[in-house]
């Protein structure tokens, strides 16, 4: 057989070289060889085996990249939580700054008024002593 050649290694020539099995075969001939058992079965095992390789790779990646948004999500909601109680804390300290201010405010409203009250109350009487 011409792979024999090969195989042994003996240098050969190209008229030593016996032509392929198909050599004599019409082209019809070698396309219905493509449809025997002996020649379909090997090939679609072999393109089988190659797509669920493929598909199992492919599933294997699209598992990872799952996993590496997951951990992402993960440590983005973490982040979010924490600047939410940052922000929480530091509006009720606002909160507690102006309520603080507004009481100073209204401390201070009340002095005026008590001292335009006993301005008032002064005019008042020295307008009844007056008459």
């Amino acid at each position: 057989f011409w792979c024999s050649a090969v195989a042994s290694g003996t240098p050969t020539t190209k008229s030593q070289v016996p032509p392929p099995p198909t050599a004599g075969v019409s082209a019809v001939e070698r396309w219905r060889q493509w449809g025997e058992p002996a020649v379909a079965s090997p090939i679609i095992t072999a393109l089988v085996i190659s797509l669920v390789s493929i598909g199992a790779v492919a599933f294997q990646a699209l598992k990872a990249d799952i996993r590496a948004v997951e951990t992402r999500l993960i440590t983005v909601e973490a982040t979010l939580r924490e600047e939410i109680r940052a922000s929480e804390a530091r509006q009720r300290e606002e909160i507690r700054a102006s309520e603080a201010r507004q009481r100073g405010d209204v401390t201070a409203l009340r002095g005026d008024v008590t001292a335009l009250s006993d301005k008032l109350d002064r005019v008042l009487e020295n307008l009844l002593a007056a008459r």
